[in-house]
């Protein structure tokens, strides 16, 4: 079978979303033909394989999604995007295509067009950024610790500054958002949260494939510190900076960390004082364990409020 993933992003350039369709598809490699669509920003990445295909996406491209209107437009119709799809479709003519995290560098609409083209689309969604903003309004979103989603409402309250007329474009944003992921052959999510979530939303979802700490079963806990905390993730759009401003305010904490080793420079730039035990990269079983050992877990991000 010819499989395609699709990620907006390639694990070189950011991890996270990125990583896992790349987990994913070499884990397609070992039974299926397979190749890895992606977008780059003037240079390539270093280690590239030949079934990695990478769409141009230059610099003034990037800035111009800054723009509000430039980022709702393009977020649906980026004609150079679909056409070099279409174009690779032509040329490649998969089975079927995996479509992981887009709608920054490849339009949702990509979905759309693999059906137009008569091609079954399954879809993971790494996060909530079928439903929610992602760096839409990156000036004037209200701060996250006032931004509510209710339940028991119809369907949800999203509460937005901004007046009716940007609530109306972030509401009928979503709706057109369902649309296009109900299309989808089948919709994967990857733990029980998001499950709820999306249903709520009208979301037809195929099924969970748990991931991360839904998948641990472990019955037992170590002693843990009282005051300790975790930061385990990227070095970029998780909040490092902000907990270490927090950290600052709250003395006596001993943080840990897990991920790589731009985390310590990281904690050299701010000068941080603290007590810090870094743990580099980890295995999804040894992440498992040191979290057992901790009594809080940073859990922040920038990614779709432009604040932590």
């Amino acid at each position: 079978m010819k499989l395609v993933v699709l990620n907006d992003l390639h694990p070189e350039e950011a991890a996270g979303a990125a990583s896992i369709a790349m987990r994913l598809t070499e884990v397609a490699r070992q039974r299926h033909q397979v190749e890895f669509w992606c977008s780059w920003i003037n240079i390539k990445p270093n280690r590239v394989d030949p079934n990695t295909k990478f769409m141009n996406f230059d610099e003034s491209d990037a800035k111009k999604r800054d723009r509000f209107i430039t980022k709702v437009y393009k977020e649906f119709f980026d004609f150079k995007s679909l056409f070099w799809i279409y174009t690779e479709i032509r040329r490649f003519r998969p089975d079927v295509v995996w479509v992981h995290q887009v709608g920054n560098r490849f339009p949702k609409t990509v979905i759309l067009l693999f059906k137009i083209m008569r091609i079954k689309v399954v879809v993971t969604s790494h996060d909530f950024g079928g439903i929610l903003p992602r760096k839409l309004f990156p000036q004037d979103l209200m701060p996250s610790n006032q931004m509510t989603l209710q339940k028991n409402q119809e369907p949800f309250n999203l509460n937005l500054r901004g007046g009716i007329l940007r609530n109306l474009v972030i509401k009928t944003r979503m709706s057109i958002l369902r649309e296009i992921y109900n299309l989808a052959d089948m919709h994967f999510l990857i733990s029980n949260l998001q499950e709820r979530i999306y249903v709520n939303f009208g979301y037809r979802i195929k099924a969970v494939v748990p991931n991360g700490v839904d998948r641990c079963v472990c019955n037992s806990y170590a002693t843990r510190e009282s005051r300790s905390i975790l930061f385990a993730g990227r070095d970029n759009g998780k909040g490092l900076t902000q907990l270490l401003l927090a950290l600052r305010e709250q003395k006596g904490f001993h943080l840990h960390l897990a991920g790589s080793d731009r985390l310590l420079e990281i904690i050299a730039e701010a000068n941080y004082q603290g007590k810090v035990t870094f743990h580099g990269k980890l295995s999804q079983d040894n992440l498992f364990e040191l979290l057992h050992q901790i009594k809080f877990v940073s859990a922040l991000s920038e990614c779709f409020d432009g604040k932590t």
